[in-house]
């Protein structure tokens, strides 16, 4: 890969499950950023005018991005373009007994972990399509986690699969317990989702985890609703980003 170069950004494409999103970063910082539903090379190539790129890389929670949109866009930028998948050398290490199945998402969620609270055990809970709380000790080993139905996922599935009950949005009131069949729904997704949370980091503290950070779509709104005593929950917006960032310059010292 190209020598490193002063005052630029690395490009970064996370292609989750509803949308891409596209950002410079200035080191672990996101400076800018744009979503697409669908990869559009022109918008990115549009949204890179004017800045000087490091180089690009690439992430995809389903499958590795098209080899051919790659060269696409390592010709249109002139910059390396870093397509991972599950060879690429990482920044961490990764205890996972199919590590062939386990989301890219995660694992960029998880160096970004390791690269902004270096020495920490930590529980990375991302709140997006899916919720998954994995772990990261303080040897920047990925030791796992869970997964299960995100908040929109939640709302959508009661509605889904009962015969009278509606689809509610995220947004309203959210009391302790509901006054009517939407609040419940939407207090028993909110608070259940928090509620797991939450219990997970309790878990987690018995093997040392010391911090929880709380990143994807759906965070802002989860985030008031933890129950975490003696301890400050840190909402990391992009966590993804920097951890794409920290194994764009892995590859890069290699």
């Amino acid at each position: 890969m190209k020598e490193q170069l002063a005052d630029s950004f690395i490009l970064t494409i996370d292609r989750g499950n509803t949308r891409i999103k596209v950002s410079l970063c200035d080191g672990f910082h996101r400076v800018d950023g744009i979503f697409l539903s669908d990869f559009r090379l022109g918008e990115v190539i549009d949204f890179c005018k004017g800045h000087t790129l490091q180089g690009a890389v690439c992430c995809s929670v389903g499958r590795v991005f098209d080899s051919a949109i790659v060269a696409d866009l390592r010709s249109a930028l002139d910059v390396d373009v870093l397509n991972i998948d599950h060879s690429t050398p990482l920044p961490i290490e990764v205890e996972y007994a199919s590590p062939a199945s386990l989301g890219l998402d995660r694992v960029a969620a998880a160096a970004g972990a390791a690269a902004l609270f270096p020495g920490c055990a930590v529980l990375v809970a991302d709140a997006g399509t899916a919720l998954t709380l994995d772990l990261v000790d303080g040897n920047a080993v990925f030791r796992g986690g869970n997964i299960s139905p995100g908040l929109g996922m939640r709302l959508r599935a009661m509605h889904e699969f009962t015969v009278s009950l509606p689809q509610v949005a995220v947004d309203g009131d959210v009391p302790l317990f509901g006054y009517d069949t939407s609040t419940a729904m939407r207090a028993g997704a909110i608070r259940g989702m928090a509620s797991e949370i939450s219990g997970a980091f309790a878990a987690g503290r018995c093997l040392g985890v010391s911090d929880l950070l709380l990143c994807g779509g759906d965070a802002d709104t989860i985030f008031p609703f933890l129950d975490i005593p003696d301890s400050s929950p840190h909402i990391v917006a992009h966590l993804l980003e920097a951890g794409l960032v920290s194994i764009f310059n892995h590859n890069l010292s290699l």
